[in-house]
Parts: structure tokens; sequence; C-alpha cells
């Protein structure tokens, strides 16, 4: 591992090369269509409304999006079958992974085609195999036997691969084992793709769910007999949280770091008995949500992890478009006071390719607050 990056680099050091992700995906489509069911079949039944939110994260500002199949995994599509579906094999199981992870891929791409962004970068999500925030290995359904989380992840990562995705992004990691496992795949399944790692942490303190350190973990993955990961990043966790995080691994990793943090307010447990809980209240968290964290509060957290040294921001879940717009501003304005002090060209926008000229020519009206109506049109 060469050289880590001091603690004393500025978030002006950063600003010329800062990353802005989208936000989360699943809540917005319930919170835009509530009326509609959000399982992972939405991907089929409903995808002119999955596009359109993508659209909706591209002109707010961001400059990757991740594909929406976070529950496109064997544990969510039994949770969420219909009552024709409920007593089908592992083949069909295996054959609708495949279907619907390849699906999300397409309508993200749809959307940056359609947005008329080609510099956006799609990211191919491998997300838990198991319950979310769950460190436990996930075990296979009716056999009561483990996953073999390396060909899982290998098999998801082939797909990802030969749909074109722009860059792996495994997310909302548990445990050092699952990152090193999955690590490993994305490597075998394409060795030179970029890669990204985020790992959740727990609600009060920068440690793994888990309950392994930051340290302890990027040592372990720096010894991986592989290549590297890109970039070390935390998501699905407090912004207080992320901040520690951050602070502590930038003087032990040297590559992009970064977060995308969530609104929800405290979890009071973890692991796969809560996770039923979720699944039984129709959504993948209980309680309230953090009603501080506005778009231009998120925003001032985002810009407390790039000050710590990160490059990549973003949000996940209850972070909508209009908490990513707040964030790319915040990145722009800062950028351009920097430019401005060191007698640059200030940038433009990083909504570049989405204009209402784009807009007006493809058909589709402007809502009040700028963004793109497009529902009609998909």
């Amino acid at each position: 591992m060469s050289a880590a990056i001091s603690t004393s680099q500025s978030a002006a050091d950063n600003l010329m090369s800062v990353t802005v992700l989208d936000g989360g995906m699943g809540d917005e489509l319930r919170h835009r269509f509530p009326d509609k069911p959000w399982s992972p079949y939405a991907l089929e039944s409903h995808a002119g409304d999955v596009v359109a939110t993508h659209c909706e994260y591209i002109y707010a500002g961001a400059q990757v999006l991740e594909t929406w199949n976070y529950s496109v995994t064997p544990y969510w599509l039994r949770g969420h079958h219909t009552s024709e579906q409920k007593d089908a094999d592992a083949a069909t199981i295996a054959q609708t992974f495949e279907d619907l992870t390849r699906k999300s891929v397409r309508l993200a791409k749809q959307a940056r085609e359609l947005c008329g962004t080609p510099h956006v970068r799609i990211a191919g999500a491998l997300p838990p195999i198991g319950a979310t925030f769950d460190a436990q290995e996930p075990i296979l359904d009716g056999s009561g036997l483990p996953v073999d989380t390396y060909e899982f992840y290998l098999a998801q990562a082939r797909i990802l691969a030969s749909e074109g995705v722009d860059l792996f992004l495994i997310e909302t990691c548990a445990s050092i084992s699952f990152a090193a496992a999955a690590i490993q795949a994305c490597r075998a399944a394409d060795p030179d793709k970029e890669l990204w790692l985020a790992f959740t942490l727990r609600h009060t303190a920068p440690v793994l769910c888990s309950g392994e350190t930051v340290p302890d973990a990027i040592a372990a993955l720096s010894s991986l007999p592989c290549r590297k990961m890109d970039a070390l990043l935390f998501n699905c966790c407090p912004t207080e949280v992320i901040s520690k995080a951050i602070e502590i691994a930038r003087p032990l990793y040297d590559g992009h770091l970064g977060g995308y943090g969530n609104r929800r307010s405290e979890r009071k447990a973890y692991g796969i008995e809560q996770a039923a809980k979720q699944s039984k209240a129709g959504a993948l968290h209980l309680g309230g949500d953090r009603v501080d964290l506005n778009p231009e509060g998120y925003a001032q957290w985002c810009e407390d992890w790039i000050a710590k040294g990160a490059d990549i921001v973003g949000g996940c879940c209850q972070v909508g478009p209009k908490h990513i717009a707040a964030v790319s501003r915040m990145v722009d304005n800062l950028a351009a006071i920097e430019d401005a002090g060191s007698n640059a060209t200030v940038r433009g926008p990083r909504r570049q390719g989405f204009t209402n000229l784009t807009m007006k020519v493809l058909g589709v009206p402007l809502s009040n607050a700028g963004a793109p109506t497009i529902l009609s049109k998909l």
C-alpha cells in the first residue's frame, strides 16, 4: 500500500475531483408513488417510474447512478412473491434474480440516455445477500446450509459486468468477511473494472455491524490476494458516524473515500429478526425519519466529510433528489470559491447535458421546482 494521504488534506484539495452519487431509490419511489407495490418485481411492472426517478437524481446533479437492485436477491425475492410465485423452485428464483438484475442496469442506462447525460456513470450494486445489517452468514432457503458468499457475488458481478456497468459498488457491507468475498468475486468477474466498497456502521459508533473496527477492515482488505478496491465508503448509517469513520480511515487508506448516509431514526436492533419485522412492516425500515436533516442540513454533513478527506458523497435511505441537489450545489459553490481564489475559470454546474432545451426537444414538461416530470413519456 502506498503512502496514505495526509490528515491535513483540506476540502479545497478535493473539490476539483469530488463525485456526487445519487440518493435512495426505494424510499423515493415509495414517496413519489405511495399506492404502488414496490417489491423487486416492480422493475418489470413499473419500469417507467424507476427510470423517471433515476432521471430526477440526474437532474439534481448526480454523476453516478446506482442500479436499483438492492432487494434483487433470493432472500428478498422469496419474501415478495405473489401467490402464484410463492412455491417457485430454486431454479426459478435464480432466473428471476438474473433477469431483474439485468433489468436494473438497463433502466439506469435508459435514464442516462433519456437525459442526454453520457458523463453519468452506472454503478452496478452488489447488496447484502441476507438481511440488511446482519453480519451472520446467510442461510439458503429450506436447506439450512450457508450461502456460498463468494459464488453468489461472483454470479452477480458477472451479470452486472455483462450488462456493461461502469463500476461495481459493493454496498451496505456488514462484515470484513462479506467484503473480502465480494471484492475477490468482482475482481474474478472483471479484474479491470472500477470497484467501490461501502461498509455500513452501527448507529452510535464508527464500527461495522459485526463489531469489527474500521482500521481492522482496512488492514484486512489491503492484504487480499487480488487488486484492491478503488474506493472505500460508508453508507446507510448516521451522518455523524460517517464523519467519524472518514476521519479514522483517511490516514490509513490512500484511495478514494466517501459516504452516503441515511436519515433514519435510531436502529434499536440489528440482524435477521429485525429484518423480519421490517419485511412484515412492508418496508426495509422501522421507526421515523430525522427531521433535522433537511437538504441543506444534509449537505452540510457532506461538506464536513469533504473537509475530512472524502471525495465521494451522496445519499442512502430517505435522502432524495432535493438533498442531492443541495449536495451538488454545495460542491459547485465550494469549487467556484476555490477556482476564483486560484484565478481559474469557474466551472459550470454538474447538471451538464440535462437542460431545459433537452427536455423541450423530448417533449417533456418541467415541474415547478425545475426538475423534469417525465412519467407520461416513459
